[in-house]
């Protein structure tokens, strides 16, 4: 199975799904950005399980969608 190409990143929020940001993934690497973050990083394909681990780093101090204002925060999602 090949993931590479470019995605649109969703999440479950408080009010329902929300475009989080335009993911770049290929061949392992996994790059995305919106107006308030970006995030770098690797995926791995296990069969049709993806892993994707990340450090986000935000350019705002107002909202947050993990952690507190302005802290980078690594995260794991398949």
């Amino acid at each position: 199975m090949s993931v590479n190409g470019i995605w649109k990143v969703e999440m479950l929020g408080p009010y329902g799904w929300e475009a989080v940001s335009t993911a770049f993934m290929e061949d392992g690497r996994y790059l995305s950005a919106s107006q308030d973050h970006y995030t770098v990083g690797r995926y791995q394909i296990d069969g049709e399980r993806i892993e994707v681990t990340v450090v986000n780093h935000p350019h705002r101090q107002d909202r947050t969608m993990f952690g507190a204002p302005g802290a980078q925060v690594e995260l794991t999602f398949d």
